[in-house]
């Protein structure tokens, strides 16, 4: 089984714990440890397996002693993934990109097992200081929003996924999503509401980017899988070096 390492070094971490101090002082939330991304380890020659950085909103419940510390929290993260990935249980994050790795592996004719999930994949949040009770609150990312940039430029950059796949809807989207990857004028738009999916090449970044609501809210139902096809087919393309499909609405130059 491959190797998980942390996407953020001991100094990001640092300055996250400078960050948590301060939001604890300013009495906003009720504020989780620092969350330590994770993902299989990038290799030096071009990959020929897809690799696909999954981005949620924040951590909740990540409060324990054990998760108080730099190797703490990535063991926290890596046991996440290889608990919840290879079967999804009963989380629509871990379901979701769960379908989309399996789909995508299968359309390239990868073999795998679901417990080898895990070798395709990494996990990051928006923020990373989460809250205990629910998403970080508008104080909170104000405090936090330019490490977190900071933060997931850098992961991508030491990643290299095939794909990001952001499902955090509007959450942040001011704060971290568009410094980070562009306004509405960057993307292409599946529906003419520009309320299912988002997706562009970043050259920046050098990597495709689709950005979705979470899962769990995803609606009318049949959303989610129509979303985990389009995903996949998005990533196959990616794979396969071939040009993004057109959108409903196109990126505005």
């Amino acid at each position: 089984m491959s190797e998980l390492v942390p996407l953020i070094d001991r100094d990001m971490y640092t300055r996250f714990e400078a960050a948590r101090s301060e939001i604890e002082v300013a009495g906003t939330g009720h504020v989780s440890r620092v969350f330590v991304p994770v993902g299989v380890a990038p290799t030096s020659a071009p990959s020929t397996f897809p690799r696909v950085l999954f981005v949620g909103k924040a951590t909740r419940d990540w409060g324990d002693e054990p998760f108080a510390s730099f190797d703490g929290s990535k063991g926290g993260a890596e046991d996440v993934i290889r608990y919840w990935l290879p079967t999804g249980r009963r989380s629509a994050f871990w379901q979701f990109a769960r379908q989309i790795l399996c789909q995508t592996l299968q359309q390239c004719e990868i073999p795998f097992s679901e417990n080898g999930l895990p070798s395709f994949c990494g996990w990051s949040n928006l923020a990373k200081i989460g809250d205990l009770v629910g998403n970080p609150p508008p104080k909170s990312l104000e405090i936090q929003k330019a490490l977190c940039i900071e933060a997931l430029r850098s992961e991508i950059a030491f990643f290299k996924p095939t794909a990001v796949v952001a499902v955090t809807g509007d959450y942040a989207q001011h704060k971290i999503m568009e410094p980070v990857f562009g306004d509405d004028d960057s993307w292409h738009f599946d529906t003419l509401e520009e309320d299912r999916v988002a997706y562009q090449f970043h050259d920046g970044l050098k990597t495709l980017v689709i950005w979705t609501n979470h899962p769990q809210g995803m609606r009318p139902p049949g959303t989610r899988a129509s979303v985990q096809e389009f995903a996949t087919e998005l990533i196959v393309r990616a794979m396969r070096g071939l040009p993004l499909p057109p959108g409903a609405i196109e990126p505005r130059p």
